[in-house]
Protein backbone atom coordinates (compact mmCIF):
# COMPACT_ATOMS: atom_id res chain seq x y z
CA UNK A 1 0.00 0.00 0.00
CA UNK A 2 2.78 2.06 0.85
CA UNK A 3 4.74 1.50 -2.59
CA UNK A 4 1.20 2.33 -4.26
CA UNK A 5 1.05 5.71 -2.59
CA UNK A 6 4.41 6.71 -3.07
CA UNK A 7 4.10 6.01 -7.00
CA UNK A 8 0.40 8.02 -7.05
CA UNK A 9 2.21 11.09 -5.61
CA UNK A 10 5.37 10.92 -7.14
CA UNK A 11 5.66 14.23 -9.63
CA UNK A 12 8.39 13.72 -12.30
CA UNK A 13 9.79 17.31 -13.34
CA UNK A 14 11.82 17.63 -16.35
CA UNK A 15 15.19 18.21 -15.21
CA UNK A 16 16.40 20.10 -18.94
CA UNK A 17 14.30 22.31 -21.93
CA UNK A 18 15.60 22.14 -24.85
CA UNK A 19 16.06 26.42 -25.75
CA UNK A 20 17.02 26.99 -29.73
CA UNK A 21 20.33 28.28 -29.72
CA UNK A 22 20.33 32.26 -30.73
CA UNK A 23 21.63 32.23 -33.93
CA UNK A 24 19.25 29.17 -34.77
CA UNK A 25 16.16 31.29 -33.74
CA UNK A 26 17.52 34.24 -35.90
CA UNK A 27 17.77 31.92 -38.65
CA UNK A 28 13.99 30.67 -38.49
CA UNK A 29 12.51 34.04 -37.62
CA UNK A 30 14.34 35.24 -41.12
CA UNK A 31 13.68 32.59 -43.00
CA UNK A 32 9.40 33.12 -41.93
CA UNK A 33 9.98 36.46 -42.93
CA UNK A 34 11.71 35.83 -46.56
CA UNK A 35 9.05 33.74 -46.92
CA UNK A 36 6.21 36.04 -45.98
CA UNK A 37 7.72 38.50 -48.57
CA UNK A 38 8.45 35.97 -51.24
CA UNK A 39 4.58 35.43 -50.81
CA UNK A 40 3.37 38.69 -51.22
CA UNK A 41 5.60 39.17 -54.17
CA UNK A 42 4.15 36.19 -55.90
CA UNK A 43 0.22 37.55 -55.09
CA UNK A 44 1.28 40.91 -56.34
CA UNK A 45 2.37 39.52 -59.58
CA UNK A 46 -0.19 37.41 -60.18
CA UNK A 47 -2.65 40.13 -59.26
CA UNK A 48 -0.68 42.71 -61.57
CA UNK A 49 -1.15 39.78 -64.67
CA UNK A 50 -4.67 39.24 -64.09
CA UNK A 51 -5.85 43.29 -64.74
CA UNK A 52 -3.13 44.72 -66.46
CA UNK A 53 -2.93 44.78 -70.13
CA UNK A 54 0.87 44.08 -71.30
CA UNK A 55 2.69 45.07 -73.90
CA UNK A 56 6.35 44.25 -74.81
CA UNK A 57 9.16 45.65 -72.56
CA UNK A 58 10.36 49.57 -73.23
CA UNK A 59 14.38 49.46 -73.65
CA UNK A 60 16.24 51.01 -71.12
CA UNK A 61 16.25 54.40 -72.96
CA UNK A 62 12.42 54.49 -72.64
CA UNK A 63 12.67 54.29 -68.99
CA UNK A 64 15.55 56.60 -68.42
CA UNK A 65 13.29 59.39 -70.83
CA UNK A 66 10.47 58.52 -68.62
CA UNK A 67 12.60 59.03 -65.18
CA UNK A 68 14.24 62.04 -66.43
CA UNK A 69 10.66 63.99 -67.57
CA UNK A 70 9.72 62.94 -64.08
CA UNK A 71 12.67 64.35 -61.78
CA UNK A 72 14.21 67.27 -64.09
CA UNK A 73 11.25 68.26 -66.67
CA UNK A 74 9.04 71.45 -65.62
CA UNK A 75 5.98 72.96 -67.15
CA UNK A 76 7.03 71.95 -70.92
CA UNK A 77 5.50 73.63 -73.36
CA UNK A 78 4.97 70.65 -75.79
CA UNK A 79 4.43 67.24 -74.86
CA UNK A 80 5.15 64.61 -77.60
CA UNK A 81 3.34 61.29 -77.59
CA UNK A 82 3.43 58.43 -79.89
CA UNK A 83 5.08 55.80 -81.44
CA UNK A 84 8.00 55.71 -83.11
CA UNK A 85 7.59 57.86 -85.55
CA UNK A 86 7.12 60.51 -83.36
CA UNK A 87 9.65 59.26 -81.11
CA UNK A 88 12.26 59.30 -83.76
CA UNK A 89 11.25 61.77 -86.11
CA UNK A 90 10.32 64.83 -83.45
CA UNK A 91 13.11 67.19 -82.19
CA UNK A 92 12.08 69.59 -79.94
CA UNK A 93 14.73 72.65 -80.62
CA UNK A 94 13.72 72.27 -84.45
CA UNK A 95 10.18 72.37 -84.13
CA UNK A 96 10.18 75.26 -81.85
CA UNK A 97 12.39 76.87 -83.96
CA UNK A 98 10.11 76.63 -86.65
CA UNK A 99 7.34 77.56 -84.53
CA UNK A 100 8.89 80.90 -83.93
CA UNK A 101 9.94 81.76 -87.16
CA UNK A 102 5.98 81.86 -87.97
CA UNK A 103 5.30 84.19 -84.81
CA UNK A 104 4.25 80.99 -82.10
CA UNK A 105 6.45 81.40 -78.98
CA UNK A 106 7.17 77.87 -77.53
CA UNK A 107 9.87 76.77 -74.74
CA UNK A 108 11.42 73.80 -73.81
CA UNK A 109 9.51 71.07 -75.52
CA UNK A 110 10.07 67.10 -74.47
CA UNK A 111 9.67 63.94 -76.27
CA UNK A 112 7.64 61.14 -74.67
CA UNK A 113 7.08 59.11 -77.61
CA UNK A 114 7.78 55.34 -77.31
CA UNK A 115 8.54 53.25 -80.18
CA UNK A 116 6.47 50.04 -80.94
CA UNK A 117 3.56 50.96 -78.31
CA UNK A 118 -0.31 51.79 -79.56
CA UNK A 119 -2.55 55.02 -78.35
CA UNK A 120 -3.42 53.13 -75.11
CA UNK A 121 0.09 53.21 -73.63
CA UNK A 122 0.17 57.44 -75.19
CA UNK A 123 -2.89 57.82 -72.55
CA UNK A 124 -1.37 55.76 -69.78
CA UNK A 125 1.85 57.83 -70.55
CA UNK A 126 0.30 61.07 -70.38
CA UNK A 127 -2.36 60.03 -67.21
CA UNK A 128 0.64 58.78 -65.05
CA UNK A 129 3.54 61.08 -66.17
CA UNK A 130 2.08 64.22 -67.44
CA UNK A 131 1.03 65.27 -63.55
CA UNK A 132 2.35 68.15 -61.48
CA UNK A 133 5.33 70.01 -62.42
CA UNK A 134 5.76 68.16 -65.60
CA UNK A 135 2.15 69.29 -67.19
CA UNK A 136 2.72 70.70 -70.17
CA UNK A 137 0.78 73.12 -72.01
CA UNK A 138 0.52 71.23 -75.38
CA UNK A 139 0.22 67.58 -76.02
CA UNK A 140 0.82 66.25 -79.61
CA UNK A 141 -0.04 62.30 -80.18
CA UNK A 142 0.86 60.99 -83.32
CA UNK A 143 -1.38 58.37 -85.03
CA UNK A 144 -1.54 56.50 -88.58
CA UNK A 145 -4.17 53.82 -89.86
CA UNK A 146 -2.14 50.96 -88.78
CA UNK A 147 -3.41 52.13 -84.60
CA UNK A 148 -6.66 53.21 -85.13
CA UNK A 149 -7.64 50.02 -87.63
CA UNK A 150 -10.94 48.05 -85.45
CA UNK A 151 -10.53 44.74 -86.36
CA UNK A 152 -6.83 44.77 -85.09
CA UNK A 153 -7.26 47.11 -81.91
CA UNK A 154 -8.06 44.04 -79.86
CA UNK A 155 -4.55 42.35 -80.84
CA UNK A 156 -2.38 45.41 -82.00
CA UNK A 157 0.48 43.95 -84.20
CA UNK A 158 3.22 46.49 -83.71
CA UNK A 159 5.32 44.28 -81.49
CA UNK A 160 2.28 44.76 -78.57
CA UNK A 161 -0.07 42.59 -76.67
CA UNK A 162 -2.98 43.96 -75.29
CA UNK A 163 -5.48 41.85 -73.17
CA UNK A 164 -5.96 39.55 -69.80
CA UNK A 165 -3.56 36.73 -68.95
CA UNK A 166 -4.91 34.49 -71.32
CA UNK A 167 -4.65 36.52 -73.84
CA UNK A 168 -1.05 37.13 -73.90
CA UNK A 169 -0.30 33.58 -73.97
CA UNK A 170 -2.72 33.02 -76.68
CA UNK A 171 -0.60 35.43 -78.65
CA UNK A 172 2.93 34.58 -77.28
CA UNK A 173 1.68 30.97 -78.54
CA UNK A 174 -0.04 32.03 -81.89
CA UNK A 175 2.74 34.30 -82.83
CA UNK A 176 5.43 31.46 -82.32
CA UNK A 177 7.47 33.85 -80.09
CA UNK A 178 10.18 32.42 -77.76
CA UNK A 179 9.87 31.47 -74.36
CA UNK A 180 11.67 33.97 -72.49
CA UNK A 181 9.52 36.46 -74.31
CA UNK A 182 6.42 35.06 -72.41
CA UNK A 183 7.86 37.13 -69.02
CA UNK A 184 9.23 39.69 -70.75
CA UNK A 185 5.82 40.44 -72.08
CA UNK A 186 3.69 39.02 -68.86
CA UNK A 187 5.83 40.86 -66.42
CA UNK A 188 5.99 44.20 -67.38
CA UNK A 189 3.16 45.73 -67.97
CA UNK A 190 2.63 49.85 -68.61
CA UNK A 191 1.89 50.12 -64.75
CA UNK A 192 5.32 48.46 -64.03
CA UNK A 193 6.88 50.32 -66.74
CA UNK A 194 6.16 53.90 -65.57
CA UNK A 195 6.23 53.11 -61.66
CA UNK A 196 8.46 50.45 -61.29
CA UNK A 197 10.70 49.58 -64.17
CA UNK A 198 12.15 45.87 -64.36
CA UNK A 199 15.12 45.50 -66.34
CA UNK A 200 15.72 42.91 -69.08
CA UNK A 201 18.52 40.71 -67.74
CA UNK A 202 19.51 39.86 -71.67
CA UNK A 203 19.84 43.68 -72.01
CA UNK A 204 22.68 45.90 -70.71
CA UNK A 205 21.84 49.20 -69.14
CA UNK A 206 21.73 52.03 -71.86
CA UNK A 207 24.21 54.32 -70.17
CA UNK A 208 23.91 56.82 -73.54
CA UNK A 209 21.24 58.44 -71.98
CA UNK A 210 22.11 60.45 -69.43
CA UNK A 211 20.93 63.41 -67.90
CA UNK A 212 23.20 65.89 -70.13
CA UNK A 213 21.94 64.08 -73.18
CA UNK A 214 17.98 64.20 -72.66
CA UNK A 215 18.89 67.89 -71.70
CA UNK A 216 20.50 69.02 -74.64
CA UNK A 217 18.21 67.06 -76.72
CA UNK A 218 15.40 67.90 -74.80
CA UNK A 219 14.15 64.69 -74.63
CA UNK A 220 14.60 63.90 -78.13
CA UNK A 221 16.15 60.64 -79.13
CA UNK A 222 18.97 62.19 -80.44
CA UNK A 223 20.24 65.50 -81.85
CA UNK A 224 20.49 66.24 -85.45
CA UNK A 225 24.64 66.94 -85.22
CA UNK A 226 25.08 63.27 -83.25
CA UNK A 227 23.59 61.33 -86.16
CA UNK A 228 25.89 61.40 -89.12
CA UNK A 229 25.38 60.36 -92.47
CA UNK A 230 21.33 59.05 -93.12
CA UNK A 231 21.92 55.11 -94.00
CA UNK A 232 19.24 54.52 -96.49
CA UNK A 233 18.19 51.06 -96.99
CA UNK A 234 18.16 49.66 -100.81
CA UNK A 235 15.16 48.28 -102.49
CA UNK A 236 15.47 44.88 -102.11
CA UNK A 237 16.31 45.29 -98.09
CA UNK A 238 13.06 47.02 -97.98
CA UNK A 239 11.13 44.40 -100.08
CA UNK A 240 12.28 41.69 -97.87
CA UNK A 241 11.44 43.29 -94.64
CA UNK A 242 7.80 44.26 -95.93
CA UNK A 243 6.86 40.86 -97.32
CA UNK A 244 8.03 39.43 -94.00
CA UNK A 245 4.76 41.24 -92.75
CA UNK A 246 1.16 39.26 -93.39
CA UNK A 247 -1.77 41.57 -95.29
CA UNK A 248 -4.32 42.67 -92.79
CA UNK A 249 -7.99 41.71 -93.27
CA UNK A 250 -9.86 44.50 -95.18
CA UNK A 251 -10.29 47.22 -92.19
CA UNK A 252 -12.96 49.07 -91.06
CA UNK A 253 -13.01 52.09 -88.47
CA UNK A 254 -15.03 52.73 -85.69
CA UNK A 255 -14.99 55.53 -82.94
CA UNK A 256 -15.98 52.61 -80.34
CA UNK A 257 -12.88 50.56 -80.87
CA UNK A 258 -10.27 50.27 -78.38
CA UNK A 259 -7.66 52.70 -80.12
CA UNK A 260 -10.08 55.20 -80.82
CA UNK A 261 -11.79 55.32 -77.51
CA UNK A 262 -7.89 55.58 -76.02
CA UNK A 263 -7.89 59.11 -78.25
CA UNK A 264 -11.03 59.97 -76.26
CA UNK A 265 -9.40 59.49 -72.95
CA UNK A 266 -6.78 61.59 -73.93
CA UNK A 267 -9.25 64.18 -74.91
CA UNK A 268 -11.46 63.79 -71.85
CA UNK A 269 -7.69 64.14 -69.65
CA UNK A 270 -6.41 67.32 -71.88
CA UNK A 271 -10.01 68.76 -70.70
CA UNK A 272 -9.60 68.05 -66.98
CA UNK A 273 -5.86 69.29 -67.19
CA UNK A 274 -6.14 72.13 -68.98
CA UNK A 275 -4.04 71.04 -72.04
CA UNK A 276 -4.45 72.46 -75.77
CA UNK A 277 -4.56 68.33 -77.80
CA UNK A 278 -3.52 68.51 -81.01
CA UNK A 279 -3.69 65.17 -82.87
CA UNK A 280 -0.68 64.28 -85.69
CA UNK A 281 -0.35 62.07 -88.88
CA UNK A 282 2.81 61.66 -89.26
CA UNK A 283 4.09 60.03 -92.68
CA UNK A 284 4.25 56.36 -93.01
CA UNK A 285 6.50 54.33 -95.22
CA UNK A 286 4.25 53.67 -98.84
CA UNK A 287 5.63 50.34 -99.59
CA UNK A 288 4.35 49.32 -96.15
CA UNK A 289 0.63 50.24 -96.60
CA UNK A 290 0.47 48.90 -100.00
CA UNK A 291 1.43 45.79 -98.69
CA UNK A 292 -0.56 45.71 -95.37
CA UNK A 293 -3.37 47.64 -96.39
CA UNK A 294 -6.12 45.89 -98.75
CA UNK A 295 -6.87 48.44 -101.45
CA UNK A 296 -9.55 51.60 -100.27
CA UNK A 297 -7.99 50.70 -96.49
CA UNK A 298 -5.97 54.46 -96.73
CA UNK A 299 -9.10 55.88 -98.23
CA UNK A 300 -11.59 54.71 -95.50
CA UNK A 301 -9.35 55.66 -93.02
CA UNK A 302 -9.18 59.17 -94.37
CA UNK A 303 -12.92 59.43 -94.59
CA UNK A 304 -13.80 58.34 -91.23
CA UNK A 305 -10.76 60.22 -90.21
CA UNK A 306 -12.49 63.48 -90.84
CA UNK A 307 -15.42 62.83 -89.46
CA UNK A 308 -14.20 61.76 -86.04
CA UNK A 309 -11.57 64.47 -85.42
CA UNK A 310 -15.03 66.91 -86.69
CA UNK A 311 -17.24 64.97 -84.35
CA UNK A 312 -15.16 65.45 -81.14
CA UNK A 313 -13.43 68.77 -81.71
CA UNK A 314 -10.10 67.63 -82.02
CA UNK A 315 -7.53 69.62 -83.24
CA UNK A 316 -5.91 67.83 -86.34
CA UNK A 317 -2.36 68.09 -88.53
CA UNK A 318 -1.96 66.00 -91.55
CA UNK A 319 1.77 65.48 -92.07
CA UNK A 320 1.54 62.63 -94.35
CA UNK A 321 4.24 63.65 -96.87
CA UNK A 322 6.20 60.40 -97.55
CA UNK A 323 9.45 62.67 -98.37
CA UNK A 324 9.19 63.28 -94.21
CA UNK A 325 9.39 59.55 -93.76
CA UNK A 326 12.39 59.15 -90.60
CA UNK A 327 12.69 55.22 -90.63
CA UNK A 328 15.22 54.32 -93.47
CA UNK A 329 14.55 50.54 -92.42
CA UNK A 330 12.12 49.28 -91.41
CA UNK A 331 12.44 46.97 -88.52
CA UNK A 332 16.01 48.32 -87.83
CA UNK A 333 14.53 51.66 -86.07
CA UNK A 334 18.07 52.69 -85.08
CA UNK A 335 18.94 53.53 -88.65
CA UNK A 336 17.36 56.82 -89.03
CA UNK A 337 16.94 59.44 -92.01
CA UNK A 338 18.35 62.75 -89.92
CA UNK A 339 16.93 64.73 -93.10
CA UNK A 340 13.57 63.17 -93.12
CA UNK A 341 13.29 63.98 -89.38
CA UNK A 342 14.67 67.20 -89.55
CA UNK A 343 11.87 68.22 -92.37
CA UNK A 344 8.95 66.52 -90.00
CA UNK A 345 10.10 68.39 -87.43
CA UNK A 346 10.19 71.96 -88.94
CA UNK A 347 7.03 71.23 -90.40
CA UNK A 348 5.13 70.05 -87.90
CA UNK A 349 6.50 73.53 -86.01
CA UNK A 350 5.03 75.68 -89.08
CA UNK A 351 1.72 73.57 -88.82
CA UNK A 352 1.44 74.11 -84.76
CA UNK A 353 2.17 77.97 -85.60
CA UNK A 354 -0.78 78.02 -87.77
CA UNK A 355 -3.39 75.62 -85.87
CA UNK A 356 -2.68 77.50 -82.53
CA UNK A 357 -2.87 81.32 -83.83
CA UNK A 358 -6.15 80.34 -85.13
CA UNK A 359 -9.11 82.41 -83.67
Amino acid sequence: MLRLRQFRYRIHLPTRVRIPAPSRAAGCVAWALFSFSAWLVVCNVLSEASGLRFCQPFRDDHLNKVAFCQREVHRPSVVYLGSSQIHNGIMPALVEQAAAEKGLSLEAGYNLGIGSTGLEIAHIVARDVLVGEQQPRIVVVGICPLLLIAETADTPRNLCLFGSWGDVVDGVIRRRMPVQSLADIAFRGPKNLVEYPLRSWGEPHARSYRSKHLRRSQGGRWLLEETGEARTAPPEAWRQQVEMLPPLPQATFRDDCRAARALLNIKRLAEERGWELVLVDPPQHPDLHRRQLPEGTEEAYRQWLAGFVSRHGFRHLDLTEPGLYVHDDFGDPVHLNAKGAARLSRRLGQALAHELQQP
